[in-house]
């Protein structure tokens, strides 16, 4: 698992632990948590101004 958990990007600082649990559980869900990690990101930098 570890090889798949570093080929993804550097892990936001609010929530690596549920991140690296997701990565851990089965790497079937690779995909699932890269698309959601960059919809984070998105979701992120939109409302980063905000605050």
């Amino acid at each position: 698992m570890k090889p798949i958990a570093l080929s993804l990007p550097p892990f936001p600082v609010q929530s690596p632990t549920v991140y690296y649990l997701r990565i851990t559980v089965g790497g079937t869900v690779a995909f699932y948590v890269m698309a959601e990690y960059k919809q984070f990101i998105v979701t992120r930098v939109v409302l980063m101004p905000l605050f």
